[in-house]
């Protein structure tokens, strides 16, 4: 997942547009430790043919879904709202809830670790942010993830750390 080449882009000419991506400006909650309002793409919210797109640009081979309600579910806790505030406040934190559900409920029949991270990466850099992880923090991620030993706060945290 490297910035230098327009192939790796999570995003390009081709991918989907407004029924893909949404923006709610509403989306302020209770998980941040950013500052409220990153810019115009702070509150991007993400649905299934997004996850889709990014399975099929970034996993090997041809990816084939395993389990549909884990994507629904991944896209649903990510905008997880109580009593019309965000759980998820903020890019990282929408991202990390992404990744961490996308890793521990796999969705795919394979590479489930790879489009997780591709996920969280493809959510930063949709909502302006840039980030740039080394292979090494994206590994290490993914498996600490996996463990189920960190906490929401401790992903969220993580992807700060990757520059974004």
């Amino acid at each position: 997942m490297s910035d230098d080449s327009p192939d790796e882009e999570p995003f390009s000419d081709d991918s989907p547009g407004e029924d893909a991506l949404s923006d709610d400006p509403s989306d302020k909650g209770p998980l941040s430790e950013d500052p409220p309002d990153k810019g115009p793409l702070s509150d991007l919210a993400v649905d299934l043919a997004w996850l889709l797109m990014l399975a099929e640009q970034r996993t090997p081979g041809d990816a084939q879904v395993a389990d549909w309600g884990a994507l629904v579910a991944a896209v649903a806790r990510h905008r997880a709202e109580i009593f019309g505030v965000p759980v998820y406040d903020t890019p990282h934190a929408r991202a990390a809830a992404l990744l961490q559900l996308l890793i521990r409920v796999p969705a795919l029949e394979r590479s489930n670790a790879l489009f997780a991270c591709a996920v969280a990466y493809g959510y930063l850099v949709a909502s302006g942010l840039k980030p740039a992880p080394s292979a090494e923090q994206v590994r290490d991620l993914a498996r600490l993830v996996a463990t189920g030993e960190v906490s929401m706060h401790d992903i969220a945290g993580e992807l700060r750390r990757w520059g974004a």
